[in-house]
């Protein structure tokens, strides 16, 4: 998936300065936005929408407006804020909006560094809906049917924890208890019958996110995904997405524990 231009999510953009909603609008052309002049419009376009990114110009002229835009703010939950920020009095602005100082970016417009905000809270908006979905069909228990020395069979999904191809024709399952299953039933196929938790982190590997520990970034521009029994398994970035929407559906669960998804640069 295409984070930036598969995800249709609006964009307000909110600024009394003609120029900045010009060049924000420029920058993020192959994207929905809308630029918008006065507070009274920035609150009717926010209410008409199911999810949207509002991207902020705050400065000392608008300072004034600060108290209706917390208020516009508690308003609505499905409305991600990035905010840019010219003001002499951080603090003050931190304070009233209850923001981490990394919630904010610098006043001077930086494409990159608007595009790279947008990108991660287009991500999150998509993985926290695809969860939300999802999390609705989840079965208590999946069994996953395969094919073992030309006999079919059936095992529970969460016993197993990651699926690698080898050669052609067979894949290997790695069970939680140590053992290790042949089978001619191709990742497709297996991937076709499980749930969001046994997802592909690579063309040649499927891994249940019950089983993570950690994943860090490699060499490779890709990622590392560590198991809790110390196996390392590579994560493709293409791949990531989905990686995030199963640990975003473990965490719903309450059940087990997994890494915090740190979101910098806007404030969630």
């Amino acid at each position: 998936m295409n984070l930036e231009t598969d995800c249709h999510i609006p964009i307000l953009v909110f600024s009394p300065n003609c120029e900045f909603r010009v060049r924000v609008s420029e920058m993020l052309k192959e994207y929905t936005v809308t630029a918008i002049q006065t507070i009274e419009k920035f609150r009717g376009e926010i209410k008409k929408q199911k999810n949207s990114i509002a991207i902020l110009e705050v400065t000392e002229k608008t300072a004034q407006l600060l108290e209706r835009l917390l208020t516009i703010k508690n308003e609505v939950s499905n409305v991600k804020f990035i905010y840019f920020v010219n003001l002499k009095d951080i603090e003050a602005l931190l304070s009233l909006l209850s923001l981490n100082p990394s919630s904010i970016l610098p006043c001077c417009l930086d494409e990159n560094v608007l595009r790279s905000n947008v990108t991660k809270v287009m991500q999150y908006i998509y993985e926290q809906g695809l969860a939300c979905v999802t999390k609705k069909n989840l079965k208590k228990y999946n069994f996953i049917q395969l094919t073992v020395k030309n006999k079919q069979t059936e095992i529970i999904e969460d016993l197993i924890m990651f699926i690698e191809k080898k050669g052609k024709y067979n894949v290997e399952i790695y069970l939680s208890n140590g053992g290790v299953i042949t089978s001619t039933t191709n990742l497709k196929d297996i991937s076709t019958q499980s749930t969001p938790y046994l997802f592909q982190s690579h063309k040649s590997f499927l891994v249940n996110i019950k089983y993570t520990h950690s994943v860090i970034p490699n060499s490779f521009n890709n990622y590392d995904l560590t198991l809790s029994n110390q196996t390392i398994i590579p994560l493709s970035k293409s791949y990531y997405p989905i990686y995030n929407v199963a640990k975003t559906l473990l965490k719903a669960d309450n059940t087990y524990s997994v890494l915090k998804n740190e979101f910098k640069g806007f404030h969630i």
